[in-house]
C-alpha cells in the first residue's frame, strides 16, 4: 500500500498539471482568436511599424498572463474588448516613449551663451528661453 501523503501528493500534482494544461489551452485559444486582428490594429496605430507593433503585442500578452485570474471568466467579445483596451494603453505608452526619445538632449545656452549641460528641454521652451535671452 502507498502512504496517504504520497497519494495526496499525486492527486495534488495531477490537479496542478490539469490546471496548467487548462491555462495553456485558454491562452492558446485567446491567442488564436485575437492575435491577427490585434496585430493589425496595433500596427495601424503605430504607422505600420511592424517591429514595434510586435513588441507592443507581446506586452499585451504579458498583461494577459499577469491578469489571468482576473480575466479568466471573460468570454468571446468581452475578452476581445479587454485585449483591445490593453493594446490601446500599451500603444499610448509606446508613443510616450517615442516622444521622450525625440526630445534628445540639446545643449541649452545660458545668458552668457555658455552651454548648460545635462538639461533636456522641449522646443517650445527653447523658443521662450531664446526670446528671453534676446531681451536681456
Amino acid at each position: 500500500m502507498t502512504d496517504p501523503e504520497e497519494k495526496d501528493s499525486e492527486i495534488t500534482g495531477g490537479r496542478k498539471k490539469c490546471m496548467r494544461q487548462e491555462k495553456e489551452r485558454f491562452f492558446q485559444i485567446i491567442f488564436e482568436e485575437n492575435s491577427h486582428v490585434l496585430f493589425r490594429y496595433i500596427c495601424g496605430q503605430l504607422n505600420n511599424d511592424r517591429e514595434t507593433a510586435k513588441d507592443v503585442l507581446n506586452d499585451v500578452w504579458e498583461v494577459l498572463v499577469v491578469k489571468f485570474e482576473t480575466v479568466a471568466d471573460l468570454e468571446g467579445e468581452e475578452m476581445t474588448k479587454w485585449l483591445f483596451c490593453v493594446a490601446k494603453n500599451k500603444i499610448k505608452n509606446q508613443r510616450r516613449k517615442q516622444d521622450m526619445g525625440s526630445h534628445a538632449e540639446k545643449p541649452i545656452l545660458g545668458l552668457a551663451g555658455v552651454a548648460i549641460s545635462g538639461i533636456s528641454i522641449s522646443s517650445a521652451h527653447r523658443v521662450v528661453i531664446s526670446f528671453c535671452v534676446r531681451l536681456s
